[in-house]
């Protein structure tokens, strides 16, 4: 746009001081979600945000859960602490076959931990309903 006299060169000055200002405001406003944003407890929650949404690494922070507590919950029971070395030895013999097993099971187990956890938390429908 060209200005041709002083009227308009003053409504030209006028309109891009109100474009300036918005513009810093704009700016400022950048600026702090930008400096809130890499606040350490904000990078942390993003993080876990990020991470929990993705399906990969959903089921294999599931499938490592199930791994770890089959292998310690079967250990367990079947030894618990004993001092005898060949007690420990067949119980970490048996532990890795069964964490093996699990491992190769993961949906298996995965089903039937959310069928268990339907049937004991969630309320059943019935013909009354």
């Amino acid at each position: 746009m060209k200005v041709t006299n002083k009227k308009e060169l003053d409504e030209m000055i006028v309109e891009l001081t109100r474009k300036k200002v918005q513009q810093k405001n704009q700016l400022i406003q950048q600026y702090r979600k930008t400096t809130d944003s890499f606040r350490p407890a904000n990078l942390v929650k993003h993080a876990f945000k990020d991470l929990s949404h993705s399906p990969d690494v959903r089921n294999n922070v599931l499938s490592f859960a199930a791994e770890l507590g089959v292998g310690l919950l079967t250990k367990n029971l079947l030894w618990g602490s004993s001092a005898s070395l060949i007690k420990r030895i067949f119980g970490n013999t048996i532990k890795t076959g069964v964490t093996r097993a699990a491992i190769s099971n993961t949906d298996k187990i995965k089903a039937y931990g959310t069928a268990i956890y339907n049937n004991i938390f969630k309320r059943k429908r019935t013909d009354d309903d």
